[in-house]
């Protein structure tokens, strides 16, 4: 399925980055290495009139493992309150919301897999000042590396599916842990 956005992040990231490369002066961040919804929201708050937007496409993940034979969830930490999540962005121009998905997963977590079946639903969410349409998916983790572009700025854990569902910062990710779990014992 594809998923059409606002075509505006080459203007926002020519506002939001310094001239010496760097974002929000942190020079260990570059526009290469952070996620275009960083500056979406720097540049939302203080540019845009965002009654004018659309909702804005997003997709997430749920990711999982086998260890042991037992089923592990990868919870990240978001970036300014850090708090429990599951990996999300900003569905890019010509992305699906599965690609997205699964580049948000690698950049934000360091984890490589594929996606499990159809999304396990949608939910809706304001930030910026905007709405989020947000597709959820399960994916299923192959590969996870020991560094990846974000590692200076969130955290990473694998934890049992009660436990994730129990640190995750909103009710609707320990709902899409769940149903998860219920979808994954039945393959």
């Amino acid at each position: 399925m594809k998923c059409s956005n606002l075509l505006i992040f080459k203007d926002l990231a020519q506002i939001a980055c310094q001239n010496d490369g760097s974002y929000l002066g942190n020079p260990g961040l570059s526009l290469y290495s952070i996620e275009r919804s960083k500056v979406l929201q720097m540049t939302l708050k203080t540019s845009l009139n965002s009654s004018l937007l659309e909702p804005l496409m997003q997709a997430c993940v749920v990711p999982f493992r086998r260890r042991d034979d037992q089923l592990e969830i990868c919870l990240i930490t978001s970036l300014k309150k850090q708090h429990w999540i599951l990996p999300k962005g900003i569905v890019d121009p010509g992305e699906t919301c599965e690609e997205t998905a699964l580049k948000e997963a690698l950049e934000e977590a360091g984890l490589h897999g594929q996606i499990v079946g159809e999304p396990l639903g949608n939910y809706e969410d304001a930030k910026w000042n905007s709405k989020l349409d947000v597709t959820v998916f399960i994916m299923e983790v192959t590969q996870c590396d020991e560094n990846w572009f974000e590692e200076n700025v969130r955290l990473r854990r694998w934890m049992g599916p009660k436990q994730a569902s129990a640190l995750l910062s909103k009710p609707v990710f320990g709902q899409f842990v769940e149903s998860a779990v219920k979808r994954i014992g039945e393959h």
